[in-house]
């Protein structure tokens, strides 16, 4: 409602020096008319009014726009993380494989940390390229945010643990992206569905990708929020862990 209130009060100040400048030119035709120097004041008089006016609105309104920007969300990138960490069977408590997990870092990092600025429901949805990053490698996947509950543990509510809300805080948040086993050359994309679409080990392979060089893109899609990411992945293959850096 202040908002609506201030656009009214401006547009007030827009029409009112609008009026004064018609009014000018009214005068002026009558002073071409009648060769009065008093309708020509009045109109340079009005015109003026009118261009101090302008700039008026205008600055406020720039004004305005840089507070509204930055009570939004700014999603950034905080960088991206290696984590080596056990697979555990959850029926049976067994370790089934003990991968590298590589995270992409996200925060949301704005200007002013106020209520507006939080970023509701953020999904993020993530294709992998190859280095032209005009072929896709695999269908688009929704990430998985690594501190969100497995789908072993929610059941059919893992929808929900796909988005998240992120405080305006600076506070980094992890994605997963891939997974690998050092002993093995390939690796493998990596979200809540996959230890439903490969159990043994969370090799899925219609998300498998042998060594080599790949681009992936990262969209960040929620309330208020839509940031797109670019990273370059390199997969060095037997014995190495994935690089991810983000990219231009």
């Amino acid at each position: 409602m202040s908002i609506l209130l201030s656009i009214f009060f401006w547009w007030w100040r827009i029409m009112f020096a609008a009026s004064l400048l018609v009014g000018g030119l009214g005068f002026i035709y009558d002073a071409i008319q009648t060769r009065s120097v008093l309708g020509l004041s009045w109109f340079q008089l009005s015109f003026a009014l009118f261009g101090i006016s302008s700039l008026i609105v205008l600055g406020q309104l720039s004004f305005r726009l840089r507070q509204l920007e930055s009570r939004k969300p700014v999603m950034r990138v905080c960088g991206c993380e290696n984590e080596r960490a056990p697979l555990v069977n959850r029926a049976t408590g067994q370790v089934i494989g003990t991968p590298d997990f590589t995270h992409a870092v996200f925060a949301n990092d704005p200007p002013m940390s106020t209520r507006g600025a939080m970023a509701e429901k953020v999904v993020a949805h993530i294709e992998f390229f190859d280095t032209s990053r005009s072929n896709l490698i695999f269908p688009a996947m929704v990430g998985r945010w690594s501190e969100t509950p497995e789908r072993a543990q929610v059941g059919p509510r893992v929808v929900e643990t796909n988005q998240v809300d992120i405080a305006p805080n600076a506070m980094p948040r992890r994605l997963d992206i891939v997974l690998k086993y050092q002993a093995e050359a390939d690796c493998y994309g990596l979200n809540n569905d996959t230890p439903q679409r490969a159990p043994s080990g969370w090799r899925d392979m219609a998300r498998r990708m042998p060594p080599g060089r790949y681009a992936v893109r990262i969209r960040l899609r929620g309330v208020n929020v839509d940031s797109m990411f670019w990273f370059s992945l390199e997969n060095g293959g037997l014995g190495q862990q994935v690089s991810l850096q983000p990219a231009s």
